[in-house]
């Protein structure tokens, strides 16, 4: 009998190990695109094979909460809603309409694979992070075109590091407000060479994500995180047993910080300068509706496609015409610029409202509401890590604010995992949130620690 009542829980302890090491390779390949076995989808797929060996109990807590729920219901939609575009569109056919929305429902899979093992294992989450972020570095160090550098610096390039620019910029926002958020955790204990090391390794890695923010020259991730990097640092206060030495290190360390992202924007001030005085002019342009130069800038395209896209979900306002069509329908158009034939409508919300309709926005808009409110409550209890729960919602609103100037959700492989890690983690703390509802005191200590 004592061998039956401790199974669920030794599988669990089993398969930890597999999701641990799955959890490692999928956040630091998260932002590469390295083949297998050095691939975050692998890391994924361990990840998965170890909920399996883990028994029921994953399964039974997931089916229970409501973005898993949700997710469930959208699946069922998107099968539905490809039968309806493909009737709508024959010629694009259901596979291909089916495959297309099958995207979003891989990424919150793997988001709810993600965040279960979090919820197990609170502790995992900083360094799931950290990996990332290490990852990113390295991807960015080794795909960095040194030999360009010139270029770089007077604007007349911007940064790719195997993709587009403005998913360079969405994660080098989210890598800097990380980084800068590290400041206001309280400092332990430790070594003078540990904590020496440490603020090395802060500031050298806020230098090159600050560097990689203003050469992708994305004014998109630029409004995104001086939108929220304000936000989520107020109300950090310090912690009553936090000695007053330390809390002065602290403010010394954050306004350290604070300046050499101050020297980084100064010394990349001529494209900086150059990408806003851009804006200001398209501004002033849209202004007085001056079409001679709007047609000459991508945000020409970009009006042209709104038009197209609005007029196209007027047309299926509830259903849309599937996630698939979207690339014919902006070829047929002969919308160009240059050469440049656009693969999307550069606006997430419309890409998913005219592809998807308006019930697959709400559903995917319901999904994010449910992770980001139990965020915004577990910010303040206990057991919660309040700059976890902070760096999670300033990372989700840069990249809600960036997809409202492109479409970086799910369109490649590459550009899912840092979301899904994102989401998972998010998806964590909901889990614990509502373990802690669910068993009060009792629960409080095991969910300790994230």
């Amino acid at each position: 009998m004592n061998r039956a009542i401790a199974t669920p829980a030794a599988r669990v302890h089993r398969a930890s190990q597999l999701a641990a090491i799955g959890l490692a390779i999928c956040a630091l390949f998260a932002a590469t695109q390295f083949p297998k076995p050095l691939s975050a989808s692998y890391g994924a797929d361990l990840m998965l094979l170890a909920l399996l060996l883990a028994g029921r109990t994953p399964w039974r807590e997931l089916a229970a909460h409501p973005f898993a729920r949700l997710l469930l219901l959208f699946a069922a939609y998107g099968i539905a809603q490809s039968v309806l575009a493909a009737q709508r569109t024959p010629a694009i056919g259901f596979a291909l309409q089916l495959s297309a929305v099958a995207e979003p429902v891989k990424l919150g899979a793997f988001a709810c694979v993600i965040g279960w093992w979090l919820a197990e294992h609170p502790r995992w989450t900083w360094p799931a992070l950290a990996l990332m972020l290490a990852g990113m570095a390295a991807w960015t160090l080794s795909e960095m075109p040194w030999q360009d550098l010139g270029a770089l610096l007077d604007g007349s390039l911007r940064l790719r590091l195997g993709y587009a620019e403005n998913l360079v910029g969405m994660l080098a926002a989210i890598a800097v407000l990380g980084l800068v958020l590290q400041t206001q955790r309280p400092h332990r204990p430790v070594r003078a060479i540990a904590r020496a090391t440490a603020t090395a390794m802060l500031i050298l890695g806020l230098l090159l994500f600050s560097a990689a923010l203003l050469f992708a020259q994305s004014r998109g991730a630029w409004l995104a995180l001086a939108l929220t990097l304000p936000l989520a640092s107020i109300g950090l206060r310090h912690t009553a047993a936090e000695p007053a030495r330390g809390r002065n290190r602290r403010l010394r360390t954050t306004a350290g910080l604070l300046a050499l992202l101050a020297v980084a924007w100064f010394l990349g001030q001529p494209q900086t300068s150059a990408r806003l005085q851009g804006g200001w002019a398209l501004a002033q342009a849209l202004l007085h509706d001056d079409r001679a130069v709007l047609a000459t800038s991508s945000v020409g395209l970009r009006l042209d496609l709104y038009a197209l896209g609005i007029k196209a979900w007027l047309h299926a306002p509830l259903f849309g015409w599937g996630l698939r069509s979207i690339g014919p329908l902006i070829a047929a158009s002969g919308l160009r610029w240059g050469s440049y034939v656009p693969p999307h409508l550069h606006d997430a919300y419309l890409q998913i409202a005219v592809g998807l309709g308006a019930v697959g926005l709400v559903l995917l808009a319901a999904m994010s509401g449910v992770l980001l409110r139990d965020l915004w409550r577990a910010r303040r209890l206990p057991p919660f890590d309040p700059l976890l729960c902070r760096t999670l919602l300033g990372s989700l609103a840069i990249v809600l604010i960036v997809n409202g100037f492109d479409f970086l959700l799910w369109s490649n492989g590459y550009m899912r995992t840092p979301l899904m890690i994102l989401l998972g983690a998010a998806l964590g703390v909901s889990l614990r949130l509502r373990r802690l509802a669910v068993s009060g005191p009792t629960a409080a200590a095991a969910t300790t620690g994230g």
